[in-house]
């Protein structure tokens, strides 16, 4: 296993952990989906060369919003995790989650170039996620 999947499994099993903690306490449904929203989500912002701090954090620059958009475009694609998840992972109102998703999807529809990154991103989530040998995808 590369260096790069164990820092990702990581940071994916301490917010796993917090999320545990949140479901005991209800503030988040125990059966959530969000450990593998977060595990796409960390993905892209590692692929992106952000944290997801980073992505969780107010910076409006044009590249941390495009990571921030691609991973709920992907994590709302690959999952069937609900706004508010996303919108709790990421420190955002349902509203703006709805909204990056379909700003991506026109976006992909216009641009070829963009279209090919966010495939790339995606297939190499797959990837990663078929050398852990775990079927989140």
């Amino acid at each position: 296993m590369t260096t790069r999947i164990v820092l990702l499994e990581l940071q994916v099993a301490c917010r796993a952990l917090q999320v545990a903690v949140d479901g005991v306490l209800g503030t988040l449904p125990a059966d959530s989906s969000a450990p593998r929203v977060e595990r796409i989500v960390v993905y892209v912002a590692d692929a992106y060369g952000y944290t997801l701090t980073m992505l969780q954090g107010r910076d409006r620059h044009a590249r941390v919003s495009e990571a921030r958009h691609v991973a709920i475009y992907l994590a709302r694609l690959r999952t069937e995790a609900g706004v508010e998840v996303l919108g709790r992972l990421l420190h955002r109102d349902h509203g703006t989650i709805s909204y990056a998703a379909k700003a991506m999807r026109e976006r992909i529809e216009c641009d070829q170039r963009f279209a090919a990154r966010v495939r790339k991103i995606g297939e190499a989530l797959a990837m990663m996620e078929m050398e852990m040998g775990r079927d989140l995808l």
